[in-house]
């Protein structure tokens, strides 16, 4: 996560679109994937959510 507003979710974009143009495909390890997927509320930023 960054805290730079739009960067995490702009990174994770072109993790999957590398990830999507190797030929072989490829494996992606989401270290703590519940800084990703938390539980949305209407507390919660904007920023966190869009990702």
């Amino acid at each position: 996560m960054s805290e730079f507003y739009g960067k995490s979710e702009r990174l994770l974009g072109k993790v999957l679109s590398l990830a999507n143009t190797l030929p072989n495909g490829a494996i992606i390890f989401l270290d703590e994937i519940d800084s990703f997927a938390a539980a949305r509320d209407n507390e919660m930023h904007e920023a966190t959510r869009r990702i």
